[in-house]
């Protein structure tokens, strides 16, 4: 098995979009729970990661492009989170 470590930080390929696309909500919601409880991101990300680790050993469809998009969605909340504490309203 290939190292799939830089494809999680390099744009997708056409076909692949559709999939990181839809996964980046799941991002947004882990990164936001952490304003209701510390716990809660933690949790959600373990179990995703359960969850497409399963689905990859019975289907294996790639589940690091599912992972990618929830990084992706990760990463908006950090950029949002960072910006609003700058410019001081959280």
């Amino acid at each position: 098995m290939r190292d799939k470590t830089l494809y999680l930080f390099a744009w997708p390929s056409q076909e692949d979009l559709a999939r990181v696309l839809q996964h980046i909500p799941f991002g947004l919601l882990a990164g936001f729970s952490y304003f209701a409880h510390w716990v809660f991101p933690i949790v959600l990300v373990y179990l995703f990661w359960q969850y497409e680790k399963n689905e990859d050993r019975h289907l294996n469809d790639g589940a690091w492009k599912d992972i990618k998009g929830a990084i992706w969605g990760a990463a908006i909340v950090s950029v949002v989170v960072a910006i609003l504490r700058l410019t001081g309203v959280l």
